[in-house]
């Protein structure tokens, strides 16, 4: 997508912007706290862009699973063919990557299979990959609304679907949290981590369908109130896992009502360096991962490895990721106008 291709939607790459450079700042300046941070402000937009084209636009779903892999997939598959040789040949410390981890994390499963090495093993470079695995799988799941919506035509199936699946992903989260704490990998998991994401879509969805009959405006600085609470639950309130239930909530609510922030808020959000950040945002992210790894063994020179990080992110993505795309939507879009051309036509 061109950097300012919808005036309306500047803030939104501002946003995602700010998602990456929390990533960025966490893996190569030690703030770690930013890392799940920015990793969940990725995932509330996404619920907030899926549900509105799911839900509100009703896009096909050939059209959406489409549009969806072919920004993910060619760029995805490139990347990890590029680590399974960067591991094998070049790593500090090589590793053949068997075959049926590599067929798990092209799956979407590495968050699963095999428990062991689990994928925070550090083995090579795909850790990042459980916050793709979590998009993926809510995805398909949130287009199994879309199914049940076109099927019963019926909105209030719809709202316990949306509703009912963010509360249920809110108590497994929680009685987790319960039992084992936050020492082990169970919140990467797509059943527990997807909440900010269905929270973000649900919300949106419902938002729409009720503000206009509750005539409620939200203040301006209550999406902010929301997001400063949010980051302070990322980083003094871990112990009692609000990072991992509240934080997904407010971050859900703050993306939802950006356009009411003050305006000095939204334009610092589109200002060009940080949209630029948001539009490159996919191929800096999975590209930062093995210079990641190196900064772990050369504290020293983080700040080169940072700047190698973000300027193979950018290769990849003026190189790769959006030509391949345009492409691939260019043909799609022709596919599509020429097969309205063969439909027969009824009488």
């Amino acid at each position: 997508m061109p950097i300012a291709s919808n005036k309306n939607i500047l803030h939104l790459d501002g946003w995602r912007g700010t998602a990456i450079l929390g990533v960025l700042l966490a893996h190569f300046l030690k703030l770690e706290a930013l890392g799940g941070f920015g990793v969940q402000m990725f995932f509330v937009l996404s619920g907030l862009l899926m549900g509105q084209l799911l839900f509100v636009k009703q896009v096909g779903l050939k059209n959406f699973f489409f549009r969806r892999f072919s920004r993910v997939l060619p760029t995805f598959w490139l990347f990890t063919a590029a680590m399974v040789v960067y591991a094998g040949h070049f790593q500090r410390g090589t590793y053949q990557v068997p075959f049926s981890e590599l067929a798990s994390v092209l799956a979407f499963l590495r968050t699963y299979y095999p428990a062991d090495p689990h994928i925070w093993s550090n083995n090579w470079p795909i850790e990042h990959f459980w916050s793709l695995n979590v998009e993926e799988h809510s995805y398909a799941y949130l287009a199994l609304g879309a199914v049940l919506l076109r099927l019963f035509r019926r909105r209030p199936v719809l709202d316990i679907f949306l509703a009912g699946s963010t509360g249920v992903v809110l108590l497994l989260t929680a009685h987790q949290f319960h039992v084992l704490g936050d020492s082990t990998y169970w919140a990467i998991q797509s059943q527990y981590a997807a909440l900010g994401l269905l929270a973000s879509a649900s919300y949106g969805v419902l938002k729409q369908k009720y503000a206009s009959r509750l005539r409620i405006a939200v203040p301006g600085l209550l999406p902010i109130l929301a997001f400063l609470i949010a980051l302070l639950c990322y980083t003094s309130y871990r112990q009692q896992g609000l990072h991992l239930t509240a934080a997904p909530l407010l971050l859900a609510f703050a993306v939802n009502h950006l356009n009411a922030v003050p305006v000095i808020v939204r334009k610092l959000l589109s200002a060009a360096w940080l949209r630029w950040l948001g539009v490159c945002s996919f191929s800096l992210y999975l590209w930062q991962q093995p210079f990641h790894h190196a900064a772990k063994h050369d504290p020293a020179h983080s700040m080169l490895y940072l700047i190698a990080a973000i300027a193979a992110g950018a290769l990849s993505f003026y190189l790769f990721e959006n030509p391949v795309r345009s492409r691939l939507n260019a043909w799609w879009e022709q596919t599509a106008e020429r097969a309205k051309f063969r439909r027969p036509k009824t009488t």
